[in-house]
């Protein structure tokens, strides 16, 4: 099935899968200020998202191949140098949108082959050869056929804000030269990246009252001060810089204790689990090359168990510590249902070209609507007391793959 939609300029088939994202991420461009209030904007996405993921899967290729695609400029003879560079001047839009301090200089368009030991890439600002200040492009074009094929020259470049140097050497057009293929123009300032996945480690320092509350009056000592939880995330762009994701994380922690009834030791065990499950919204902003900086907030469901057993086995022995019900059993299955809310602030640097080390710091909260409850079969009760279990700051470290 396919959906078309038509305005007075064009009319364009939309598939069901394409109206399902723009549903999805219609409220992050809302919250973006990128609709900003009229939903015939939102139409807009779909080419907006393309761009976004070629822009990133462009800068992702430049990672592994340490040089970027080349193509060249075309001379009439084979007697005139050539430095192997595209070159056009700039127009006041680009100056604008690239924030480029200087009134001179030339965009570099494409490269060729032919060019060696000059990493310059689309949308290179040329600003020198050698001691020559460029002008403009006719300038720099006279400036390179008063040197002499084989000549050894210096560029200085302008990029991201930054200025660089390399040599390079003047050569004779060639047939390499005239095998370029033009390629859609770089953007100038650096991605955001389209998405990825990893393993989570995450340490909360939980408020332990709620769970001691349990402990203590079983006599199994108190929970520790950190709950160390595991897990994944996957997240991918949704536009603008904003990012939609999907987290899971759950750990633990065991404590054993004894009781006496009737002079016989009984010896009780507790088997504590947490998890939660989350979506999270994440805006991405990016300070340089090999750093990402991120807040975001997730919001989802959570789950407490604590599983207790005692032996050796009395048919006739009650839990009175935490249940005033009289209630006869030897194995308890407590659980408790929690929503789960975090805000973070996450700071990313890129060790290889999709490999990254996250690290992140927040506050993990939770809101129970009930208490614990026991939900083994032949004896149900809830106890009393504290609802929330699950609050803390916390902090995680983990690998990330992608971009």
């Amino acid at each position: 099935m396919k959906i078309t939609r038509c305005s007075m300029i064009h009319c364009q088939t939309v598939r069901p899968t394409r109206m399902l994202i723009l549903l999805i991420v219609g409220a992050g461009l809302l919250l973006t200020g990128s609709v900003k209030g009229n939903p015939r904007h939102a139409w807009d996405y779909e080419d907006r998202i393309e761009k976004e993921y070629e822009s990133a899967a462009r800068e992702l290729e430049s990672w592994f191949t340490g040089a970027f695609k080349k193509t060249t400029e075309l001379e009439n003879d084979t007697t005139t140098p050539v430095l192997g560079i595209k070159f056009t001047d700039l127009d006041v839009k680009q100056v604008y949108e690239m924030n480029y301090p200087f009134n001179y200089g030339v965009l570099v368009t494409r490269t060729s082959p032919t060019l060696t030991g000059l990493a310059v890439f689309p949308d290179d600002i040329l600003l020198n050869l050698d001691d020559d200040r460029i002008l403009y492009a006719d300038h720099l074009q006279k400036l390179i056929k008063s040197r002499q094929i084989g000549e050894s020259v210096r560029i200085s470049y302008y990029r991201a804000g930054k200025i660089y140097t390399g040599q390079t050497t003047l050569t004779p057009r060639n047939e390499a030269d005239e095998m370029f293929i033009p390629r859609k123009r770089q953007p100038f300032r650096q991605t955001r990246g389209f998405g990825g996945g990893g393993y989570r480690l995450q340490a909360i320092a939980n408020d332990p009252a709620p769970l001691n509350s349990i402990l203590s009056n079983l006599s199994l000592g108190d929970a520790p001060a950190y709950l160390l939880l595991h897990g994944a995330d996957i997240e991918f762009l949704v536009g603008n810089g904003m990012f939609c994701g999907l987290q899971g994380n759950w750990g633990g922690f065991s404590r054993n204790g004894t009781i006496t009834v009737n002079s016989i030791p009984i010896d009780r065990t507790a088997y504590y689990r947490a998890a939660t499950y989350t979506v999270s919204l994440e805006k991405r902003w990016r300070p340089g090359d090999r750093w990402l900086l991120s807040t975001g907030m997730q919001f989802g469901l959570g789950r407490n168990y604590l599983d207790i057993y005692q032996t050796p086995t009395y048919q006739n022995l009650t839990w009175d510590d935490i249940d005033s019900s009289g209630a006869v059993s030897n194995f308890l299955a407590l659980k408790q249902k929690l929503l789960v809310y975090q805000p973070s602030i996450t700071l990313s640097y890129r060790v290889a070209p999709v490999f990254w080390l996250k690290l992140e710091a927040g506050y993990q909260g939770s809101f129970a609507a009930q208490n614990w409850y026991n939900v083994t079969e032949k004896d149900a009760f809830t106890l009393a007391g504290q609802k929330q279990s699950l609050n803390g700051w916390s902090v995680s470290i983990s690998p990330w793959f992608g971009f």
